[in-house]
């Protein structure tokens, strides 16, 4: 028999329950930690799970792909290479092959070295299919033969891959190396005829260009001699130079002329003021360093303006002038206006100075304007020559480009006349065989390992991917690591699947014993989860059929039995079923269900008279009692608070069957009066949406005395089990299944 712990006072399981707050959804998910053991434990156990379906999908690609191999006719494939054109041909570049004339265009293309696509092309042509059906006297026809041979031309290259498919390999050699060596005689022929073909237009081509070309040169040679141009370009450059330097003396000379028109004036007003003559003796005149210094003074002034013109008043000349302005008006200011003179008459030395810079400046006015006369008539003279030039060069370029395009004409047409000549003469082919086909190298298909072995990896994979998929579209929790990974809640216990009805009797002893080992785990596990009592605790679930009332009679009964084998052989327990809307506890129990937890809240029992006993050591159960039209409002009233007082004073343990979350809100008001609240989860029938909407609704009446959760029929190995557990007892000797 099962030997429980002694327990203290008079409480069955020191209850238990930490305060547990289910955290959200994705919150859970951050708080659970990447284990790559348990990565593999979950993927081999979701194979595990589906197995049939895996190997459903693997087994039907395998066997398609068997069937097909296996049942294909078996085909030979020889390979014979050729390298086609000539890849330093300047005419493999049509871009070089452009001029002006569209025939010969034409021409040039056509001759240039074709692509590797183009001889892909050419080989499978009906005239070369043809005729090696006829050379090996094939019975078949020119579109099968085509279906046989496959033509590819290598990257990059000018090689060519002719590939021929047949049942028997000697055959597929003969064909390869026969489609090889036609096309190499029908290329040589192809050659030599296009060669005559090209003779035959150059030849009537060649005299008209020759003609054309003359008339550009004569029509060059004309224009340089009418115009008397030997480099337009040379000439160009030296009337522009020419006209430039001109302006430049134009400019240079009028400001030369404008400084001396100044000093004119300048002069001229200082001479208006003086005498030719001075007198002699004692006589008081007036102080020829005077003139002297308003001469310079206004010659600075005048050169000060001119600079002005040509320059701002921050260059260097400018401010040169000015301080020079300054340094004359401090030394006329220190000069005394009249000397002391002889009595004596003489000729005034100031006077005749400044006529001599009056004559000088007369000189130099008159020679700029001479100067600037002819410089004009130069210039205008420049003009008219500049104005043709635009003209002339446009004609001139024209001229040239009309000689060079006619050059280039006749020299291809020349060119090609010759390689025409030569590729007549010798009609060599272009294409040349480099490698022949051989049957003993033939490749054979299907590759029966080869497929076989591509086959399991396809049906490897797609059995993996089908059986994932239908995994994650199925959104059903199967096992405590769904619900650990999926809502962070711990997982008490996990309750075996055991039959139901007549077949519960042909239970298997390791399963009885293992599934009685699971309640007393559940028990231990709220007894151990807390410090704090639990005397009253719920017993719900997100749906109905999760097989709640199952688990809330077997804690019941290994609460007893944990009792019974104990020194407090009177703490006993009481089961309510509280499930007024489909109440079941009466019929698993066996008892009548005239008087229950209804009567009691209308008035019209007590607890003692609704109480009954039970089987189960230590057990006692209250039904449901009279069916009652609302029963939220009586579980929400102050009834059902003393009921459960009461029954905390007489019994050491108090589990109450709830309804269903999801569909009802009458469980979420009873785990919100009880002290924890233990959710079952069915295993492959309980989906995480109806999971996340119970959470929910108990958060939303503020529950979070949430103990955790418990997997019922639970598919796990429970082999080992067998030799560890008791023969079974009493209580739970004839365990319920958890249907």
């Amino acid at each position: 028999m099962y030997e429980a712990p002694r327990l203290a006072g008079t409480t069955m399981i020191p209850p238990a329950v930490p305060t547990f707050a289910p955290p959200p959804h994705h919150q859970a998910q951050r708080q659970v930690e990447v284990d790559p053991v348990a990565i593999w434990q979950t993927f081999i156990a979701t194979v595990l799970r589906r197995r049939w379906l895996f190997v459903g999908v693997f087994g039907a690609v395998l066997l398609t792909v068997a069937l097909t191999t296996f049942l294909s006719p078996r085909k030979y494939t020889t390979d014979v290479k050729m390298i086609a054109g000539n890849p330093a041909a300047v005419a493999q570049n049509p871009q070089q092959a452009q001029t002006g004339l569209p025939v010969l265009n034409a021409l040039l293309l056509a001759n240039a070295a074709q692509s590797a696509e183009t001889y892909a092309e050419l080989i499978g042509e009906t005239p070369v299919v043809q005729h090696v059906i006829d050379d090996l006297n094939l019975k078949t026809d020119v579109r099968s033969l085509q279906g046989a041979v496959r033509v590819k031309p290598v990257t990059n290259t000018n090689i060519i891959s002719l590939q021929v498919t047949w049942s028997d390999p000697v055959m597929s050699e003969k064909i390869a190396n026969d489609f090889a060596t036609v096309f190499v005689s029908r290329e040589a022929e192809l050659v030599a005829s296009s060669a005559t073909g090209a003779l035959e237009v150059i030849q009537k081509q060649l005299p008209d260009a020759r003609r054309r070309l003359d008339v550009a040169e004569n029509n060059l040679s004309k224009f340089q001699t009418s115009h008397n141009i030997a480099d337009l370009g040379a000439q160009t450059t030296a009337l522009v130079g020419l006209a430039s330097n001109t302006d430049a003396k134009i400019n240079s000379i009028q400001l030369e002329k404008q400084q001396a028109d100044a000093q004119i004036g300048s002069l001229s007003s200082q001479l208006g003021g003086m005498s030719a003559t001075s007198g002699g003796g004692s006589s008081v005149a007036q102080n020829p360093v005077l003139p002297q210094l308003r001469g310079q003074l206004a010659a600075l002034q005048v050169q000060l303006g001119s600079a002005r013109q040509q320059y701002t008043d921050s260059h260097p000349q400018v401010i040169s002038l000015k301080q020079q302005i300054s340094d004359l008006n401090r030394e006329i200011a220190r000069q005394p206006a009249t000397i002391v003179a002889t009595t004596s008459t003489i000729a005034n030395p100031v006077y005749q100075q400044v006529s001599q810079q009056l004559a000088a400046a007369r000189a130099m006015s008159a020679g700029d304007s001479t100067q600037l006369l002819q410089l004009t008539k130069q210039r205008a003279a420049i003009n008219p020559q500049l104005a043709k030039l635009p003209a002339e060069s446009a004609q001139m370029l024209g001229l040239q480009r009309e000689k060079k395009l006619a050059e280039d004409t006749y020299n291809a047409l020349q060119q090609k006349f010759n390689d025409a000549t030569i590729a007549r003469t010798t009609g060599i082919s272009d294409v040349t065989v480099t490698q022949y086909a051989d049957s003993k190298l033939a490749t054979k298909t299907p590759h029966v390992t080869t497929n076989l072995m591509i086959g399991a990896i396809v049906g490897l994979l797609l059995a993996l991917g089908i059986v994932f998929l239908v995994d994650w579209f199925d959104g059903r929790l199967r096992d405590e690591r769904d619900v650990e990974t999926e809502f962070g809640l711990p997982v008490l216990a996990s309750i075996p699947l055991m039959p139901s009805g007549d077949g519960a009797k042909a239970v298997p002893a390791n399963v009885r014993n293992a599934a009685m080992e699971s309640y007393f785990q559940l028990v231990l596990a709220m007894r151990y989860s807390s410090d704090r009592p639990l005397r009253s605790v719920t017993i719900t679930s997100p749906l109905k059929g999760d097989g709640k009332s199952t688990v809330a009679m077997n804690i019941a009964g290994a609460l007893g039995e944990i009792a019974v084998s104990s020194i407090e052989r009177e703490a006993r327990v009481l089961v309510i079923d509280a499930d007024m809307r489909r109440p079941s506890l009466h019929k698993k129990f066996d008892v009548p269900n005239e008087f229950g937890l209804t009567d009691i809240l209308v008035g019209r029992a007590s607890l003692s008279q609704a109480v009954q006993r039970t089987d189960r050591p230590g057990v006692d159960v209250l039904t449901s009692g009279t069916h009652s039209p609302n029963p939220i409002k009586l579980l929400q009233s102050s009834r059902f608070d003393a009921l459960l007082r009461e029954a905390r004073e007489r019994y050491a343990t108090v589990i109450v069957d709830a309804p269903a979350l999801v569909p009802v809100f009458d469980a979420a008001i009873l785990a919100n009066k009880t002290d924890g609240t233990v959710m079952i989860l069915s295993a492959n029938q309980t989906d995480r949406r109806s999971t996340r909407r119970a959470i929910a609704r108990l958060e939303t009446v503020g529950v979070n005395e949430l103990i955790g959760t418990v997997m019922n029929r639970s598919t796990a190995n429970i082999d080992d089990y067998s030799d560890y557990f008791a023969t079974g007892s009493a209580a739970l000797r004839e365990l319920p299944g958890t249907a």
